[in-house]
């Protein structure tokens, strides 16, 4: 009898802290989405970066041909923790982001196109904000207005 209630309180305890602690052993929730220009147009090849409002966390992606994306934390698109982000995108391209001159004494680079207008290059510009729920559907499509940088 003295054990059957000492396993209630300890049960009784264990819901307490679960309740005011919150009961998820889930961290992370996927995050995916679509990156388009204004006329439907997928934009591939690009780098979608969330920054945590808090500063604590970060995760990102890489669109694929159809735009479509899906954020990675710590493993291939295990996506992202509950909270607020800012979001930034950026060009993926590993090449140098200028055009060398065809004549090498012409002295004059080039800025290489970005696909990606100069606004949403930068998390302060780019007014892009979400919110990942506990929630297995957080879809955010971005949809880019603004002409790409020439």
């Amino acid at each position: 009898m003295r054990k059957t209630r000492l396993v209630r309180r300890f049960m009784l305890l264990a819901l307490a802290v679960c309740l005011a602690e919150g009961c998820s052993s889930r961290d992370k929730y996927p995050v995916h989405g679509k990156v388009t220009k204004a006329d439907g147009q997928p934009v591939g090849n690009v780098v979608v970066e969330f920054a945590s409002v808090q500063g604590i966390h970060s995760a990102v992606a890489r669109t694929k041909e159809d735009g479509s994306y899906a954020l990675s934390t710590d493993g291939k698109e295990d996506g992202a923790p509950p909270g607020a982000y800012r979001v930034r995108l950026i060009s993926a391209d590993e090449e140098p982001d200028y055009i060398e001159p065809e004549d090498e004494f012409a002295g004059v680079r080039r800025a290489k196109p970005q696909p990606v207008p100069l606004k949403y290059q930068n998390f302060d510009t780019s007014e892009m904000q979400f919110v990942v729920h506990e929630s297995d559907e957080n879809q955010f499509d971005i949809v880019l207005s603004g002409r790409a940088s020439k």
